[in-house]
């Protein structure tokens, strides 16, 4: 069976990339081919991007500059999960930065999973809150099976204006499983569908095969 996988990849966090990295691992190991939709949105890739600059604006200001600190530690950590993402996880071959590019593969999977971490928060920030992307609105339910595997809602409390949107785009689902008790509240109580709680997948693998390197590193 083709899978695909729709999350937090591109990031330069440590816990984004271990829990990208280990449900693909856990998917694959159940003998199907999987990989993760190279989907980075436009508005946080340019926020990862704006972070490697040696200059930061002074308070917002823009015709004052500054040196950001620890600009080349930060630099060399996003080198290193880079080359970790690309080593390590299957991408797809195509890659997109817009939710139009999206329908691409609205079609190329027998299942589209959708977890784990906080892509179903609609909290403002540099994700640019409620993207219905990552509640797989642009793959074809008539192909493809929608599930999602221990997405979080992450603070949002109140799907507020995106209530009914949201609910209809959960009832396409064919299996809904969240990582918190929060998000199984709004999933269960605003959104009329039932769910289960499941555990990160990062507490289903041990990272062994990492084990050499690490000691390497160590010295």
């Amino acid at each position: 069976m083709k899978v695909g996988i729709l999350t937090y990849h591109h990031t330069t966090n440590y816990g984004a990339t271990l829990q990208a990295y280990a449900l693909w691992k856990t998917i694959k190991q159940y003998g199907h081919e999987v990989e993760i939709i190279d989907y980075r949105p436009y508005k946080a890739a340019i926020h990862y991007l704006g972070r490697l600059s040696p200059v930061k604006p002074v308070n917002n200001n823009y015709l004052k500059y500054r040196w950001a600190n620890n600009f080349i530690l930060y630099l060399i950590q996003a080198w290193k999960m880079r080359k970790f993402v690309v080593s390590e996880i299957n991408l797809s071959q195509k890659k997109t930065y817009t939710r139009a590019g999206l329908k691409n593969f609205s079609d190329k999977y027998d299942v589209v999973i959708c977890g784990s971490d906080q892509i179903w928060s609609i909290k403002d920030g540099f994700r640019g809150g409620f993207n219905p992307s990552f509640f797989l609105d642009f793959v074809d339910d008539s192909k493809t099976r929608k599930i999602s595997y221990a997405p979080s809602f992450g603070q949002t409390r109140d799907l507020k204006k995106n209530k009914q949107v949201i609910s209809q785009l959960v009832s396409e689902f064919d299996r809904i499983s969240v990582r918190d008790d929060n998000s199984l509240n709004i999933i269960e109580k605003d959104c009329n569908r039932v769910a289960t709680t499941d555990l990160d997948p990062t507490f289903m693998n041990d990272f062994s095969e990492f084990e050499s390197s690490l000691k390497l590193a160590q010295g």
